[in-house]
C-alpha cells in the first residue's frame, strides 16, 4: 500500500460521504473502521483489502476522526470468513445504489454508464452476454486509461521503449470540483463532498 501521498490527495480519495458515514455506522462500532476502509478501497482501487495492517497510519487516522472514533494501533477484522462475506456483499449492495466511479458486478447503473467509467465507448458491447455478465465483466477488468499507463511503464521498464503520451480514452467528464474523478450522467460532481469542496471554494473567491 501507498505510503507517501499528499493531505490533498488523502482527502480525494479517502473522504468519506455523509451518506458514507451513516452506512458505515450501521455497523458494530468495533467494526466501522475496517467497514470503511474496504468501502473507500473498492471505490478506489475497485477491489477489497486483505492486508488492512498495512495501510498508512495517516490514513486510518483521518477514517477514525471522520467516524469520531478513538486512536487505534491495529484494525479490527473479522473473525470468520462468513461474516467478511456478508460485508463484502453489503459494501457492494451500497456502492451499487450511489453514483460513483467504481462498477461492480451488481452494478445498478446502466451497462453504458459502466462502461463510461471504465474508458470504454458507450457503445461498447459483450456479445451473447447476459446484462448480468456484461456489466460483471466490464467490472473485473482494468480501466483502459490504467491499463495503457501500465503497459507503457512495463514496455519502457522492461524493454527500453520510448514512453508516449496516452492517448485519451473518449470525451469523460470529470468533477467539477477538480478531484479528477469520473462523473457520469448529469452528475457534475462526484459525491457530497466535492459539492461541498467546490462550494467553499467559490465562497473563498
Amino acid at each position: 500500500m501507498p505510503q507517501d501521498f499528499s493531505d490533498e490527495e488523502m482527502a480525494r480519495d479517502w473522504t468519506l460521504s455523509e451518506a458514507d458515514k451513516k452506512e458505515v455506522n450501521r455497523y458494530r462500532t468495533n467494526s466501522r473502521l475496517f467497514i470503511a476502509i474496504q468501502l473507500c478501497a473498492v471505490r478506489l482501487y475497485g477491489r477489497f483489502l486483505l492486508e488492512v495492517n498495512d495501510l498508512s497510519p495517516r490514513i486510518v487516522s483521518y477514517l477514525n476522526s471522520q467516524l469520531e472514533l478513538p486512536p487505534s494501533l491495529t484494525i479490527n477484522t473479522p473473525d470468520r470468513d462468513a461474516t467478511f462475506s456478508e460485508q463484502r456483499k453489503n459494501i457492494l449492495t451500497y456502492l451499487g445504489s450511489v453514483k460513483g466511479t467504481c462498477v461492480t458486478g451488481s452494478d445498478e447503473r446502466a451497462f453504458s454508464a459502466c462502461c463510461e467509467i471504465q474508458g470504454l465507448p458507450s457503445d461498447f458491447d459483450v456479445p451473447f452476454f447476459t446484462l448480468e455478465g456484461k456489466k460483471q465483466a466490464v467490472a473485473n477488468g482494468v480501466p483502459l486509461a490504467l491499463g495503457r499507463y501500465v503497459a507503457r511503464l512495463v514496455a519502457s521498464t522492461l524493454y527500453g521503449a520510448p514512453v508516449t503520451e496516452i492517448p485519451s480514452t473518449g470525451s469523460q467528464r470529470r468533477c467539477a470540483c477538480g478531484c479528477g474523478r469520473v462523473v457520469v450522467g448529469r452528475a457534475r460532481y462526484h459525491s457530497a463532498t466535492c459539492r461541498k469542496r467546490a462550494q467553499r471554494a467559490r465562497e473563498a473567491v
